[in-house]
């Protein structure tokens, strides 16, 4: 009975009639939409092609390079890049962008009033001026830049800049130079060839982080008042390697080798963590209200060089290594407070300290009983 019922079923949607079951308009519903991304969807940017001619940058937007840029038989002023609108963004995609050395251009120049702009990826050499100019130009952003023989700075920028793993060699002027509220991390400033041409300059409350300075004319690193200096490496600049104003701390850096000071700063500093090599006048000098610890200082010019040099008052020199100097520690003011240190080999004294001072007992690590003393060995 059930395999009646269920074949009686069968036959009766079977023998429906055709129109029971409609199956819709047969006519197209039109053409077919397209299915793929437009270019502009795909690269929403501007191209700037490459070749001989200079370049204006006229509206806010994103460009890119489809080439190198060569321009060496235009006005002695002409600059390469000229960006002209704020709100730009500018990848150089790995091209080259080449001036005359004789010429007074630069390679990128941000016009006055111009501000957040940012330039990627690529190579600017050669240039009679600048490399990068926009230091009248706030929020200038660059990244990833090689700058090259250049007769003006490396890269120039104004306040609230960011530089970011770029390398500046062989410039006339500063090797990279930034205003106040800047970053610079993970650059490198090389061999600046101008008279005192410093390697990395920022203004005041900036932070210059995990760079280098070598073989520049000037100062290696020169900072305003506010600035942190940390994880740096400073070494065989003519200058001193990093010279600050006041409430400056500096972390962490390896100096060799800079033909004056090592570290010098100013009032209300913290230095720590810091080695400090062969430094043709003094390894590490402050004024008033800082603390210099944890740092070594070593062999300073013999003839007429001192280690840890304080000139004022209510300073903390603590649990530093001074060797191979020519005084130690020399502190030059009073009310400093003097503990912890260690002292080998120095040509004059480990520690020369002025009258007023609150230094540890002087003695052997094996003799002194008091966890202040300064030890020397």
């Amino acid at each position: 009975m059930k395999r009646v019922r269920s074949v009686g079923v069968f036959l009766f949607y079977f023998l429906l009639p055709t129109s029971a079951f409609p199956q819709g308009s047969l006519t197209p519903p039109g053409p077919p939409a397209p299915t793929m991304k437009s270019l502009d969807q795909v690269e929403a940017r501007t191209p700037i092609p490459g070749g001989t001619a200079p370049v204006p940058i006229n509206s806010p937007g994103s460009y890119y390079l489809t080439g190198n840029v060569s321009i060496f038989s235009v006005s002695s002023s002409t600059n390469g890049i000229t960006v002209y609108a704020s709100n730009v963004t500018i990848d150089l995609n790995g091209f080259d962008l080449a001036g005359s050395a004789t010429s007074s251009g630069a390679g990128i120049f941000i016009a006055s009033g111009v501000s957040n702009v940012t330039i990627r990826n690529g190579t600017i050499r050669n240039w009679g001026s600048d490399g990068l100019n926009g230091s009248g130009n706030s929020k200038v952003r660059a990244e990833k830049l090689r700058v090259i023989s250049n007769g003006g700075n490396g890269i120039a920028a104004g306040g609230t800049a960011e530089v970011l793993n770029c390398v500046a060699e062989s410039n006339v002027g500063t090797g990279i130079k930034a205003m106040d509220n800047s970053i610079v991390k993970d650059s490198q400033a090389i061999a600046t060839t101008g008279k005192d041409g410093v390697g990395i300059s920022v203004g005041g409350a900036a932070l210059v982080t995990g760079c280098v300075a070598r073989s520049n004319s000037g100062n290696g690193i020169m900072v305003g008042n506010a600035c942190k200096v940390e994880n740096c490496t400073v070494f065989g600049n003519t200058g001193d390697g990093i010279n600050g104003g006041v409430v400056v701390a500096v972390n962490g850096c390896v100096l060799g080798s800079n033909g004056t000071n090592g570290i010098i700063v100013s009032d209300h500093a913290l230095i720590q963590n810091c080695h400090v090599n062969a430094s043709a006048s003094l390894g590490i000098g402050v004024t008033n209200f800082s603390i210099v610890r944890d740092c070594t200082v070593d062999y300073t010019n013999s003839a007429g060089g001192d280690g840890i040099v304080v000139t004022g008052a209510r300073n903390r020199i603590e649990a530093n290594n001074l060797t191979r100097n020519r005084n130690g520690i020399f502190v030059i003011g009073g009310v400093n407070l003097i503990i912890r240190n260690s002292a080998s080999g120095n040509t004059n004294q480990d520690y020369l300290v002025s009258p007023g001072n609150d230094v540890g007992p002087i003695g052997s690590a094996a003799t002194s009983t008091s966890p202040w003393a300064n030890i020397s060995y």
